[in-house]
């Protein structure tokens, strides 16, 4: 027989089997009157506070560990721009030279050099900006 029932003191003196939907929707089931029940679920809440207890002591500690910029990654940073800066005026100039109507008369025996020279800037600003992004990154988490 199953009883849905509010009312503890029925509880108590009619079952001998408690099924209990707990907070989390799962079915509790335990032999005993509603009483038993009770001290069961006491303890197993006690037992779960002391382990949660102990985990938060355990986390507290743990160092926790910040990431700063080194002094070297500092000046790295002060002045990748203007080394970006630099690649980037290289790239316009080479390209500046690829564009020129007279590029074949004036420059066509550098043509593989300048096209060598050309992605070879291209990777190196694509670099820097990598790695700018990784600086900054780095500089604003450890500013948060």
């Amino acid at each position: 027989m199953v009883v849905v029932s509010h009312d503890r003191y029925f509880l108590n003196r009619v079952c001998n089997g408690i099924l209990a939907f707990e907070n989390d929707g799962a079915l509790y089931v335990s032999e005993g009157n509603y009483d038993y029940y009770l001290e069961k679920r006491k303890h197993v809440i006690a037992k779960s506070s002391d382990d949660i207890a102990r985990i938060k002591k355990e986390d507290t500690r743990i160092k926790k560990t910040t990431v700063k910029l080194t002094w070297k990654e500092k000046i790295e940073l002060e002045n990748i721009e203007a080394d970006i800066s630099t690649v980037e005026t290289e790239i316009q100039k080479i390209e500046g030279l690829f564009s020129d109507a007279e590029f074949y008369k004036k420059h066509g025996d550098k043509t593989a050099q300048l096209t060598e020279e050309l992605n070879s800037a291209k990777n190196k600003v694509e670099i820097l900006y990598k790695r700018w992004e990784e600086l900054e990154t780095k500089k604003n988490v450890s500013t948060s």
